[in-house]
C-alpha cells in the first residue's frame, strides 16, 4: 500500500470530518497533513503545504465547490484531486471528470475503492520518480573528446557514450 502519502482533506461539513479522515488514515501509508473548511484557502493551502493527493467533499454544495477543486486540479497538474459526495447523479461525475478531478468517490467512501485510487496515486508517484535508466548519449562538438583523447577523424565532430546510471 501506500508509503507516506501527503494527503490534503478538503471539507465543508462538520459531520463529516471525523469519517472522512478515519476513512484516509484506515489505508494506510497515508499521511493528512492539512484539513481545508473554507473554499477561499483551499488553493493557498495546496500552494503552500506539499502534497500528493487532495480529497475533496462536495458536499452539501458541489456546484460552488467543483469549479475551486477544477481551479486547484488545473494549477497543480501532479496533484492528484479526489471527489467525495453522496451524490450519484451522472451529469455530477461527469462534470467533476471534466474538471481534471481523478477519482469520484461516493458516501460512505467503500475502503478498497478508496485504498485502489490511493495505490493508483502512489504507483504514478513511483513512475514519475523512478530513475530513468539506460544508457544516456551524448554529443559533443571538436576534435578532443571531454574525458581525453582524440576522437573522430578530424573532421570537428566526435560522439560519446556514457552510461550516466553505472
Amino acid at each position: 500500500m501506500a508509503h507516506g502519502l501527503r494527503v490534503i482533506l478538503f471539507n465543508t461539513e462538520e459531520d463529516y470530518g471525523v469519517t472522512l479522515r478515519r476513512s484516509v488514515l484506515e489505508c494506510g501509508g497515508t499521511k493528512i497533513v492539512a484539513e481545508v473548511d473554507e473554499p477561499g484557502v483551499l488553493a493557498q493551502a495546496v500552494q503552500q503545504i506539499p502534497a500528493q493527493l487532495l480529497i475533496v467533499n462536495l458536499d452539501p454544495n458541489p456546484e460552488a465547490i467543483l469549479p475551486i477543486a477544477g481551479e486547484v486540479a488545473a494549477a497543480h497538474p501532479n496533484l492528484a484531486v479526489f471527489a467525495v459526495s453522496v451524490s450519484t447523479d451522472g451529469q455530477l461525475i461527469l462534470s467533476t471528470m471534466r474538471q481534471g478531478l481523478r477519482e469520484f468517490l461516493t458516501k460512505p467512501i467503500d475502503p478498497e475503492t478508496l485504498a485502489q485510487a490511493v495505490q493508483r496515486v502512489v504507483d504514478q508517484e513511483e513512475l514519475h520518480h523512478a530513475p530513468a535508466g539506460g544508457l544516456h548519449l551524448g554529443m559533443v562538438g571538436g576534435d578532443h573528446h571531454p574525458l581525453g583523447g582524440r576522437q573522430g577523424a578530424g573532421d570537428g565532430q566526435a560522439f560519446g557514450a556514457l552510461d550516466l546510471d553505472q
